[in-house]
């Protein structure tokens, strides 16, 4: 949220040049194919000058090799892709976005290399031009070598699956076949729809969802599993579409011009929300999500809008004034219906301020939000912005740029009056907690209001994590190494901002989750930690059916698992495989 990117490459000697914004501070970020992510951060520099950053290294990542060969003869598979979206704080649908992808291709025998990977568990998505697209999950063995072969990968022809568009017979549209169950662009299958029907081939055999778009606009969304024994496959997907018929009020009054912005919700840890681009007085703000099912209408002067058509359901629907800082999203729920009114309803108050440095010099591209997560800005170029949203009273805010931020500020906001303009200086340097894990370890730092994010260990195993005021009470860490999941306990912060943190590897087990007849999503949970949400960070989300269990490396302890309805309570041990089986 709130981040503007520029790519460049490195020449054959591995050097690089970028030309900065003077006026800006800048977090360089570079990606190898063969290693994993190195940060580094540039300070504000002044126009003209050169900065000579040196030498910059990186730990060398897992190289997982094998050969893909087709299921009914086994003979090689040439030329086809393997990829996965590298593991990040934005999670991995900011990472698919932005194209940071680890990837490959097969060689005329099948055989590939895939290199910089974390030894952690990860999915593999692979595509063949005639064979059915597959995700082939990967749990690095504990104590794994620098290499991992995983043999033989067989690839399916899959199933040729017909759309049938029921209620719209537009040729305009097209019928979309998610494979991956979790709502990922990435996962999508595609075809145009031609008198109602689209023809999709090569679909692999598993739980699909079936959606049809014109435009942002979802048409019907269809639930279905496509046998394995089966060359072609039928699905009905039906329409059932709602006007619906909205305004905007702002303080009781009709909202001057701007965009409402529907989304359909995504999960919390794949990454949606306000995006800004630009650079300079040029800056541009916009909703960003790469799922499927967009729709905006503008609102007009009268603060009314309408959107002809859209799906019922939860929706997520962002306020984007013409001028001004987009609101956080709001959850609505649209039923199945003719015409549906829809009120949007923000109060009239705002916060105007600046952002100034410890010189009283203007910070631009600040982060100012309120600390309950209802109203965020970004500071314009001479350190001006404005925050809306939240109801009238005591409003708590902060700004954050790079590694400062300002004191939290507490403003009384009335509905009678326009407070008075606030000035917050960033100038309190971020805490820093110092942890030690094995080296090249993915880390997951929790807090206590629960938020999660993710960072690297160097090539000695160090990480430091930076954290701005309101500092939180206490914090654990998780770490993905060597194959294997480590699980910290809660320590009370100023402990951990003296004595650090520390995970070493202990004794663990090996968990095999597998279903008799049910497909879907699963949660692990031990420890306190949940340990499918971690694997949704790596770009894992885990999922099992009768033909693809999940297997996971796991500290030695005991872990609740879910499928459904159904739960089952297994106890891990040292060096040995246990099992939940689900019916």
């Amino acid at each position: 949220r709130g981040s503007s990117f520029w790519n460049h490459e490195a020449g054959p000697d591995g050097t690089f040049e970028v030309e900065l914004d003077p006026g800006l501070d800048h977090t360089l970020e570079l990606r190898s194919p063969t290693t994993l992510l190195v940060q580094r951060e540039v300070s504000t520099g002044a126009p003209g000058e050169s900065r000579e950053l040196g030498d910059v290294t990186a730990p060398a990542g897992l190289i997982v090799a094998g050969r893909l060969v087709r299921a009914g003869d086994r003979t090689a598979v040439p030329g086809a892709r393997i990829w996965l979206p590298r593991p990040s704080e934005a999670g991995p649908l900011m990472a698919w976005a932005f194209r940071d992808l680890l990837q490959t291709e097969s060689g005329p025998d099948g055989t590939f290399e895939l290199r910089g990977l974390a030894a952690a568990p990860f999915t593999m998505r692979i595509e063949a031009p005639s064979l059915a697209p597959a995700r082939h999950r990967v749990t690095p063995d504990a104590g794994a070598a620098a290499r991992v072969d995983l043999g033989e990968i067989a690839l399916a022809a899959g199933a040729t699956v017909t759309v049938v568009i029921e209620g719209d017979s537009g040729d305009d549209a097209i019928a979309h076949i998610d494979i991956g169950g979790s709502g990922m662009p990435m996962d999508l299958l595609s075809a145009a729809v031609t008198n109602g029907r689209a023809v999709v081939p090569a679909v692999p055999a598993g739980a699909v969802t079936v959606s049809a778009t014109r435009g942002k606009e979802t048409l019907c969304r269809q639930q279905a599993t496509v046998p394995a024994d089966v060359a072609e496959f039928q699905v009905v997907c039906r329409a059932r579409m709602v006007r619906v018929d909205g305004s905007v009020t702002v303080g009781g009054r009709p909202a001057a011009l701007g965009t409402v912005v529907f989304l359909p919700p995504l999960d919390a840890d794949v990454g949606t929300g306000i995006f800004e681009s630009g650079s300079g007085a040029y800056r541009q703000q916009q909703v960003f999500s790469p799922g499927s099912g967009q729709h905006s209408a503008e609102v007009r002067h009268d603060g009314r809008f309408t959107i002809p058509r859209i799906l019922p359901g939860t929706w997520e629907v962002f306020w984007m004034p013409e001028r001004g800082s987009a609101l956080a999203p709001r959850r609505v729920d649209i039923p199945a219906a003719e015409v549906h009114p829809l009120a949007l309803r923000y109060p009239g108050v705002s916060l105007r301020g600046s952002v100034v440095d410890a010189q009283r010099r203007p910070v631009a591209g600040a982060d100012v939000r309120e600390m309950r997560g209802q109203a965020f800005a970004r500071s314009a170029p001479d350190g001006s912005f404005v925050l809306a949203g939240p109801p009238a009273g005591a409003w708590q805010v902060q700004a954050r740029h790079r590694d400062r931020a300002s004191r939290v500020l507490t403003v009384e906001v009335s509905e009678d009056r326009q407070p008075d303009p606030v000035e917050l200086v960033v100038e309190t340097a971020a805490d820093e907690v110092r942890a030690r894990v094995p080296a090249g370890a993915l880390l997951f730092v929790e807090t206590d209001p629960g938020a999660l994010r993710i960072a690297s260990a160097d090539a000695n195993g160090g990480a430091e994590l930076r954290f701005q005021p309101p500092l939180p009470q206490r914090i654990r860490i998780a770490a993905a190494a060597g194959g294997v999941f480590l699980l910290g306990d809660w320590t009370p912060f100023e402990t951990a901002l003296s004595d650090g943190l520390a995970l070493r590897p202990g004794a663990s087990g090996t968990l095999h989750i597998r279903s008799k007849e049910r497909s879907g999503s699963v949660t692990v949970a031990g420890s306190g930690w949940r340990i499918d949400r971690l694997l949704q960070w790596l770009g894992a989300f885990p999922s099992i059916t009768p033909e693809a269990p999940l297997t996971l490396q796991l500290p030695a302890g005991t872990y609740e698992v879910t499928l459904g309805n159904q739960t089952r309570v297994v106890t891990v041990d040292r060096d040995r495989t246990r099992e939940a089986t689900f019916d």
